[in-house]
């Protein structure tokens, strides 16, 4: 059956609806059709001034990342020297020989090979197989300074961009310890919260210009969510959870944007008792109805006391690549929302040298078991990769709502997406009942089908 016969078939209704659904889908090159759900198409229309507003803004400080990428690289540079490599130029040296001297633990074998490919993105190594070889820049006077002023380069640095004081220190804290973190005698959990504290950390994900533009993002689009619901029902209960919500960085805003609704139920949860317990007890006080909650989102939701398909949001803000099997953990994402509820996933959406030099020592940087999906040595996934990923795991109508990506070295790539929960099967047959409306023409020569789209999201 051609496309203009199954057009024809499903306009005169001589299929059945089972055929009506697979004919529509062939109809599609990527099985993915966009879908006029009001309420999702006015929160994206209200809220699109402020992305037009900022965005540029956003990338621009996104740029200016490449600061502290580079004063990673110093540092990370500085922890080899220490140990007496790279010191001088056409040094060679075999892997195994730094290895042996760092007294390297087996689990960090493939980020010990990163580190490596980020000193010859640097162009002060090169690689050939097991050994390497120190290029001339590694005696170059401009490195020498570099190295012996990056204190002063930081400090420099922090005083003109306050805002990026946690990223300086966080690289500072890890890699000074990367001895003993990377030999295994000590855990990076314990050097990055230490006595559970999440100080270190908690400049990252709220606090500045770049995590609270997406913090403000997502509290925009619940904000808007409740407002259209309560239009057409204003008695209903709204529930809200937000998985791995670990320091709070996102939790803090989202929660003082919805306190001030009735019917609102919001659920903060975190594989991490200590995490949950830590947060409930400073975040308490002021948002008394919140709920905290050990959640493992890849485990049974049943069997931890949550009921499926009854949450209106799921909040993930730079978490679920974290998880061991992304296709597990978006299935019971899915199975936690209600019919058209929505799933506001914020992640990196790029490798970059910071998260690699402190967040890549944690077990959930290494420990996944899909790398077919992620980016070369790192758990996360581009924007493609990430919108490929929610289409194939059936959330409808995926979209970047807003990114900092720029195609520059070193940039903040962080991105918004958003998708709704939304039936296969209903969806496609809503869009059989509708598009007859939607057809212009059909060229049988070539088999090509116009259909007007103007009023879809």
């Amino acid at each position: 059956m051609n496309k203009k016969e199954i057009l024809e078939n499903i306009f005169t209704n001589t299929i059945s609806i089972d055929e009506g659904i697979n004919a529509l889908k062939k109809l599609s090159k990527d099985d993915t059709i966009m879908f006029n759900n009001p309420i999702y198409k006015k929160i994206v229309q209200t809220i699109a001034p402020f992305i037009n507003d900022n965005e540029e803004n956003i990338k621009d400080s996104g740029a200016l990342f490449s600061n502290v990428e580079y004063f990673g690289r110093l540092l990370l540079l500085r922890f080899f020297q220490d140990n007496g490599f790279f010191l001088k130029s056409k040094e060679r040296v075999d892997k195994g020989a730094i290895k042996t001297k760092i007294r390297l633990d087996d689990k960090y074998s493939e980020l010990f090979e990163t580190l490596l490919l980020i000193l010859e993105k640097e162009n002060i190594i090169t690689i050939d197989n097991n050994v390497i070889t120190t290029t001339d820049k590694a005696e170059s006077q401009k490195l020498k300074n570099d190295l012996d002023n990056a204190e002063s380069f930081k400090k420099n640095l922090i005083n003109k961009y306050p805002d990026m004081t946690s990223h300086f220190n966080l690289l500072e804290i890890c890699i000074s310890n990367y001895g003993n973190i990377l030999s295994g005698d000590k855990s990076p959990d314990g050097i990055m919260f230490p006595v559970y504290s999440m100080e270190l950390v908690e400049g990252i994900f709220r606090g500045n210009i770049l995590a609270d533009y997406f913090n403000d993002l997502i509290s925009d689009f619940a904000v808007n969510y409740i407002k259209e619901i309560r239009k057409g029902s204003p008695d209903r209960t709204i529930k809200i959870i937000e998985v791995g919500a670990g320091t709070g960085g996102t939790s803090v805003k989202l929660m003082e944007s919805v306190k001030n609704f009735d019917k609102i139920e919001y659920f903060f949860t975190d594989m991490s008792k200590v995490f949950t317990r830590s947060c409930e007890k400073k975040f308490k006080p002021l948002f008394p109805n919140v709920v905290f909650k050990k959640l493992d989102i890849e485990g049974n939701l049943n069997e931890q006391g949550f009921e499926t398909g009854s949450f209106d949001l799921v909040v993930g803000s730079n978490v679920i690549h974290s998880t061991k099997n992304l296709s597990t953990t978006l299935s019971n994402v899915k199975s936690l929302l209600i019919e058209k509820g929505f799933f506001l996933l914020n992640e990196v959406t790029a490798v970059q040298d910071f998260t690699t030099l402190t967040f890549g020592l944690l077990a959930g940087w290494r420990d996944f078991v899909d790398s077919e999906l992620r980016m070369p040595n790192s758990p996360l996934l581009d924007i493609n990769g990430w919108l490929r990923l929610l289409k194939t795991m059936n959330f409808a109508n995926p979209i970047a709502l807003s990114t900092s990506h720029q195609d520059k070295p070193d940039s903040f790539s962080q991105t918004l997406f958003v998708c709704e929960k939304n039936d296969n099967d209903k969806q496609l047959i809503e869009v059989l009942q509708n598009l007859s409306k939607k057809v212009i023409s059909i060229n049988e020569a070539d088999e090509s089908i116009l259909i007007e789209s103007n009023d879809l999201l």
